[in-house]
């Protein structure tokens, strides 16, 4: 899915090219642990390289 990754501060926010947002915000000290605005958990899946990253939802990857 194309889309606008952004990263500051530990802070991430996606942008699709369909519009929709997602903005992410650290959890603990533990890199890739993040919920999103409703206070849901947020996974990112790294080890994929050049491919690009996952954010793993309650109930959608993006």
């Amino acid at each position: 899915m194309p889309c606008t990754f952004s990263q500051r501060q530990g802070y991430i926010t996606i942008q699709t090219q369909g519009g929709a947002v997602y903005e992410f915000s650290p959890v603990g000290d533990v890199p890739g642990n993040f919920v999103d605005a409703a206070g849901n958990p947020v996974y990112r899946q790294a080890g994929l390289g050049d491919a690009g990253q996952i954010f793993r939802l309650n109930n959608e990857s993006i």
